[in-house]
C-alpha cells in the first residue's frame, strides 16, 4: 500500500476521528465551460483502486455535464455568513444533542479563529497554524475537577471536522475551488493523567438526605421534587429521562418503567442518550411512590382520571421542564441539608455505587444505566467499588492464612 501511495503523490493519508485513515486527493477535471477557470475537485477513498475509480467518474461526469461545475453564484463573503448559512441545514439533520455540541465547537474553537476573515483567504497553512494553537491550549489548560477550559479540550479533532464540512459547504456553493481543511495534519495530545472525581453520596450522606426530606412541608412544590430526586436514586435514570416521562411509560402490575426518550431544554427527542429503548424493573416501594404522586396529581388537577400521557414531571404549564429549573433548586435543598452539592446526576452515581459495593456486576448496571458499551461502564465507575476491594483484600488473606 505504501510503495502505491508513493507513486500517487497527489494522495494523503488522513485520519478520520474514529481512528480510521482515508486517502484524500485533488482531481483536475479540466477548464470549466462556463467560468474560464481550472475546475479540481477532491477525492476520499479507502483504497488507491477505489480512488482511482472514483476520480474516472468525476471526471467523466464534468464532461457528461457539459465541462462546468457551474453554480448559482452565492453573496457569501464572510467566514461568519458561511457558518450561518451552513447551520440552516445542517441543523435540521442532527439531534439537539448534537446541534449543541456543534455550536460550542463553533463558539470556542473556530469562530475565534476565523470569524472576521473572507472565506476565500482562509488557506491550509493558517487552518494548520490554528489546530497547532489548538493542541497546545490542549496541552498547557489548566484541569479542574477533571475538566479542562473551555476552548482548550483535547477534543479539538472534532472542531477540525467541522471546519471540513463548512468548507465542503463553501464549495457547493461555488465560493471555493478546494477544501483548505483537507489534509491538515492533526497533533496528538499529550496524555495527561487526570483524576475526575465524581459527586455521589456515601451511606452517611444518603441518611441526612433521606432525613432532610422527610422534613420538608409536603406542599405540591416540594413533592414533585422529592419524587423526582428519589426516582433518579431509585432508577440511575438520566434527568432527561426523567422529564419525558409520561404514566403510561410505568408499568405498575409488572413493576418496571420503559426509557425510551429524553428531554433536552424542554424539547422532546424520541430516543435516548444511547439510541436504545430499555426497561427497569423497579422495587415494591418506588411503585407506592409513585402510586401516591398520581393520586396527588389528580388532586391537584380535578379531573376524573389521570391520562396515561400527561407528564410525571411538568412544568407549571404541564409542558416538559428544563432541568436547570430543578437544579438550582436542589442546590438550594443540598445546603440547607448541608451536604455537598452532587447535582442531578450524582443520584445517578450514587445508584451506581450502592448497586457496585452490594455485589451487582457491570453488566446488570450497564443495561440498567442504558451506556451504549460495558467499556463505559467500567471506565466511570471501577474505582468506586471500596467495599468490594476491601471484600477482594480480605478474601485474599483469609485464603492465605488457610495455607
Amino acid at each position: 500500500m505504501n510503495k502505491k501511495i508513493q507513486k500517487n503523490k497527489e494522495l494523503k493519508k488522513v485520519k478520520k476521528a474514529d481512528g480510521s485513515t482515508v486517502l484524500v486527493g485533488q482531481v483536475y477535471l479540466g477548464i470549466d465551460s462556463i467560468t474560464k477557470k481550472r475546475r479540481n475537485t477532491t477525492i476520499r477513498a479507502s483504497t488507491v483502486k477505489q480512488w482511482k475509480l472514483k476520480a474516472q467518474q468525476a471526471k467523466k461526469e464534468f464532461q457528461d455535464n457539459g465541462c462546468t461545475t457551474f453554480k448559482e453564484s452565492h453573496s457569501l463573503e464572510m467566514f461568519d455568513e458561511l457558518v450561518e448559512d451552513w447551520l440552516k441545514i445542517y441543523s435540521s439533520t442532527i439531534r439537539t444533542n448534537t446541534l449543541l455540541a456543534t455550536k460550542g465547537y463553533l463558539r470556542h474553537y473556530i469562530m475565534p479563529a476565523f470569524s472576521k476573515i473572507k472565506i476565500v483567504d482562509i488557506s491550509p497553512r493558517m487552518i494548520s497554524g490554528v489546530v497547532k494553537r489548538w493542541a497546545i491550549n490542549a496541552d498547557t489548560a489548566i484541569i479542574k475537577n477533571g475538566r479542562r477550559e473551555k476552548g482548550k479540550g483535547k477534543d479539538y479533532v472534532n472542531a477540525l471536522n467541522i471546519l471540513r464540512k463548512l468548507f465542503d459547504h463553501a464549495f457547493d456553493l461555488n465560493i471555493i475551488d478546494t477544501n483548505p481543511a483537507i489534509g491538515i495534519k492533526v497533533p496528538r495530545p499529550k496524555k495527561r493523567e487526570v483524576a475526575k472525581k465524581l459527586k455521589y453520596f456515601n451511606n452517611e450522606q444518603l441518611k441526612i438526605w433521606f432525613s432532610y426530606l422527610e422534613s420538608l412541608e409536603l406542599n405540591n412544590k416540594n413533592l414533585l421534587e422529592i419524587n423526582l430526586y428519589m426516582l433518579l436514586l431509585d432508577t440511575g435514570i438520566r434527568i432527561g429521562e426523567a422529564l419525558a416521562l409520561n404514566w403510561s411509560d410505568i408499568d405498575f402490575k409488572n413493576k418496571k418503567i420503559t426509557i425510551s426518550k429524553t428531554v433536552v431544554y424542554a424539547k422532546l427527542q424520541n430516543n435516548t442518550k444511547s439510541s436504545k429503548s430499555r426497561d427497569i424493573f423497579i422495587t415494591d416501594k418506588t411503585i407506592q411512590r409513585l402510586n401516591n404522586w398520581k393520586k396527588v396529581q389528580y388532586s391537584i388537577s380535578n379531573t376524573i382520571s389521570i391520562n396515561d400521557k400527561r407528564l410525571l414531571f411538568p412544568n407549571h404549564n404541564a409542558t416538559y421542564a428544563r432541568n436547570g429549573v430543578f437544579y438550582n433548586r436542589l442546590k438550594n435543598h443540598f445546603e440547607k441539608a448541608g451536604l455537598p452539592n452532587i447535582g442531578l446526576h450524582g443520584f445517578r452515581h450514587t445508584h451506581a455505587t450502592l448497586l457496585l459495593n452490594n455485589g451487582a456486576d457491570y453488566k446488570e448496571i450497564q443495561d440498567r444505566l442504558g451506556h451504549s458499551s460495558i467499556s463505559i461502564t467500567m471506565d466511570t465507575y471501577s474505582h468506586l467499588s471500596q467495599n468490594k476491594a476491601m471484600e477482594t483484600a480480605e478474601l485474599f488473606s483469609k485464603t492465605v492464612e488457610s495455607l
